[in-house]
């Protein structure tokens, strides 16, 4: 019996998540590693079908059939349980604790500080490339005239880029 370091090991049954005192822990969730990547661990078992978000100690990461996507770039998809909606990875991680804005091939969109795409809301956010007034938690970029924030600062939008 191996101790010390948790890890995913294939039996005749499937693969299953041993934690550090060497045991299968049919109730563990989490993404553990093995020699062969990092998996999203349900209830002790690899879940092979996990397209979206899992969890661990060290952070939010997006699986597709899985295993953890290191390549996995941009605002994508995830339907896993307690991870539904969009969000922005980089790295196959979710990016947490700036507000930003990021694109994806339906437009671009106000990412909140839990890295997920926040449609509510609605207001002038700021990215890499410049300032924006999104409606919606989308970039509008139709939107030309004034906003006046919740500070009572007035941005002058034209085609939503706000200065």
């Amino acid at each position: 019996m191996q101790k010390g370091q948790e890890t995913v090991k294939q039996n005749s049954n499937g693969w299953w998540y041993i934690g550090t005192d060497g045991k299968v822990d049919f109730h563990k969730n989490t993404v553990a590693p093995n020699e062969y990547g990092w998996w999203a661990v349900r209830n002790g078992a690899v879940d092979f079908q996990l397209n979206g978000i899992a969890s661990n100690e060290s952070g939010d990461w997006y699986c597709r059939g899985g295993q953890v996507d290191f390549g996995a770039a941009g605002v994508l998809e995830s339907e896993t349980e307690g991870f539904c909606g969009w969000y922005y990875i980089q790295n196959g991680c979710v990016q947490k604790g700036q507000e930003t804005v990021k694109q994806n091939s339906n437009g671009w969109w106000y990412i909140g500080t839990d890295g997920k795409v926040d449609f509510g809301f609605s207001g002038i956010a700021s990215n890499e490339n410049g300032t924006w007034y999104i409606e919606n938690g989308k970039v509008n970029f139709t939107y030309s005239g004034t906003y006046e924030d919740e500070n009572g600062r007035i941005y002058d939008i034209k085609s939503g880029n706000a200065a």
